[in-house]
């Protein structure tokens, strides 16, 4: 972007007025009100643009423990699937709970495959939320530097 030619303010309205028929007959009473109201714009598209890199800041510390939670969820599915292995080996299926298994055995395939695919496929909903701030704030940065 820096590459390409960026016309001068003399070239841009010249342009203008040759393509467009504007209107710069404007008192200084005028021209003081749209400056009011462009000031005004502008601070409230940065006071906006403050808090949008606030609330990024804050999606930074989210991201991470919400990435963290879906290999819990998995961890949890293993852990469950060495346990009842372990425990079979161990007592020889002896005891009153003995033939009570949550992720292995063949009836019990569905739980376990019902865990694996909520780990696939448990998405994080604050990535989506992080990449649409950050291109909220480019816009604004970029509509700043517009006015600016």
């Amino acid at each position: 972007m820096q590459k390409m030619y960026k016309p001068k303010l003399v070239d841009t309205l010249t342009t203008y007025r040759a393509t467009m028929n504007i209107a710069e007959d404007f008192g200084e009473r005028d021209i003081a009100v749209f400056t009011e109201e462009i000031t005004r714009f502008a601070t409230e598209q940065k006071n906006l643009n403050v808090h949008l890199q606030t609330f990024r800041a804050t999606l930074k510390n989210i991201v991470p423990i919400k990435e963290q939670e879906r290999q819990y969820y998995h961890q949890f599915s293993n852990f469950l699937e060495r346990y009842e292995e372990g425990r079979g080996q161990g007592s020889q299926e002896v005891g009153a709970l003995a033939h009570v298994r949550l992720i292995t055995g063949d009836r019990n395939a569905a739980l376990k495959d019902k865990l694996e695919v909520m780990t696939k496929q448990h998405s994080n909903p604050f990535v989506h939320i992080n990449h649409w701030v950050k291109g909220e704030v480019w816009c604004l940065e970029a509509l700043n530097e517009c006015i600016g």
